[in-house]
């Protein structure tokens, strides 16, 4: 008969408590988050989000669609419009799934959002970051990818 110590040992992994939107120190969803994205999110949140997708804050926001000059406005200002901050958030959405399809391998996920894929024609998908249906697009393919449907 097994015990409960050996049940624990053979059932899967527990999944680290701290996903991206609590590093970020973001609510994950609802009326909290909303608040904050219509508020626009501090430029401390964007270099965060940056760092953990292994960016510079300048790079993630070439990949959200923000001009050079808009993005150095945002950081004198101290805080992204709410479009900026919608890109910001659905960006981290997606490195958060990026995240769960290398098992919380969070080197793997910087390495794998930064390179080509055959499934976006060959983009990186931090390239397909600009808008809602990019995004999609990306997360349709780690869907593909989580059931083993590699296109």
């Amino acid at each position: 008969m097994v015990g409960t110590s050996e049940m624990r040992a053979l059932g899967p992994a527990a999944k680290p408590s701290n996903g991206i939107f609590a590093d970020l120190g973001l609510p994950l969803r609802g009326q909290p988050l909303i608040d904050a994205v219509k508020a626009g999110l501090p430029r401390a949140h964007f270099k965060q989000i940056a760092v953990l997708m292994g960016v510079s804050p300048l790079r993630l926001g070439q990949c959200l669609g923000i001009s050079n000059s808009t993005f150095y406005r945002r950081l004198k200002r101290g805080r992204f419009s709410v479009e900026e901050s919608d890109r910001v958030v659905r960006a981290a959405i997606v490195f958060e799934k990026v995240v769960e399809l290398f098992e919380n391998d969070r080197s793997l996920a910087r390495c794998w959002i930064q390179t080509s894929q055959k499934g976006l024609n060959g983009q990186a998908p931090a390239q397909c970051l600009q808008t809602g249906v990019e995004c999609q697009t990306v997360e349709d393919l780690i869907g593909r990818l989580e059931m083993g449907v590699f296109s």
